[in-house]
């Protein structure tokens, strides 16, 4: 059965991007979501019969993106957040290790070692 052109360019694109071809497919499609509301957001704006609708059309976007912005700054307040802890849970691990190996007379590697892999 003949493969029909998604199915042949997916090999194509998993040659430039290292992903797996599903995450590869979610990612395409997110786009291209992305894409159609633009375009619609557009089209809404150019059949917008008076300037008050455009202007209305134009403060309801800024208002999306001032909300994207705010979600985008607490997203990356938690990745912060979540960098530290898990900076924390290493040393916590180190510390044990090395507790471990001055316990035990190892070197600490090696009790690293050992606690990572519970």
């Amino acid at each position: 059965m003949p493969r029909s052109g998604a199915q042949q360019a997916l090999p194509e694109l998993t040659r430039y991007f290292p992903l797996p071809a599903q995450e590869l497919v979610n990612i395409l499609h997110k786009a291209l979501e992305a894409a159609q509301q633009e375009k619609r957001a557009s089209s809404a704006y150019l059949a917008g019969a008076e300037d008050k609708d455009r202007l209305e059309l134009v403060q309801h976007k800024v208002r999306q993106i001032v909300e994207l912005g705010g979600r985008v700054e607490a997203l990356e307040q938690e990745r912060e957040s979540l960098a530290h802890t898990a900076s924390l849970r290493e040393q916590e691990v180190q510390l044990t290790a090395e507790e471990r190996a001055a316990a035990y007379g190892q070197e600490p590697r090696q009790a690293a070692g050992h606690l990572q892999a519970l």
